[in-house]
């Protein structure tokens, strides 16, 4: 993920930004735990308005990669919240394993890199087609 001709096929789906400034319109803190690296994030998702996120963790800032916690535990201590009040959200079973091991509420998105079959073989809390369908049910 981290080559510059995947940077040519990153696409950031209908909706996204909008409803990641609702979430933070509505006080909901937000941040990022992912696998790829810090010039990777900046290359591919400076158009979501990486502003809305108080904490960015990336493979430069942990030991352990998903579906380790230690990502999600250092977001949820860079946000200052209690793991077990938060929401890890992802589109793979090892973001859904991470969620878990880190003590938070699992929420699955059907859009992206996971099948819908494994990543309801996961056993999220909460499964949505997209972040959008997730913001219009929570809000």
């Amino acid at each position: 993920f981290d080559s510059p001709e995947i940077a040519e096929m990153v696409e950031i789906y209908d909706g996204v930004k909008s409803s990641l400034e609702k979430l933070k319109s509505a006080g909901i803190l937000l941040g990022v735990f992912t696998n790829s690296t810090h010039a990777t994030i900046n290359r591919d998702l400076t158009g979501i308005g990486l502003r809305n996120f108080s904490a960015i963790i990336c493979q430069e800032d942990v030991k352990n990669k998903k579906p380790h916690p230690e990502g999600v535990l250092l977001a949820c201590k860079k946000l200052g919240v209690s793991p077990k009040d938060s929401a890890y959200v992802g589109d793979a079973a090892s973001d859904i394993a991470a969620a878990k091991a880190a003590g938070c509420v699992s929420v699955a998105l059907l859009c992206g890199m996971g099948t819908e079959k494994v990543l309801r073989a996961a056993k999220p809390d909460f499964i949505f087609a997209d972040l959008k369908d997730m913001v219009e049910k929570i809000l």
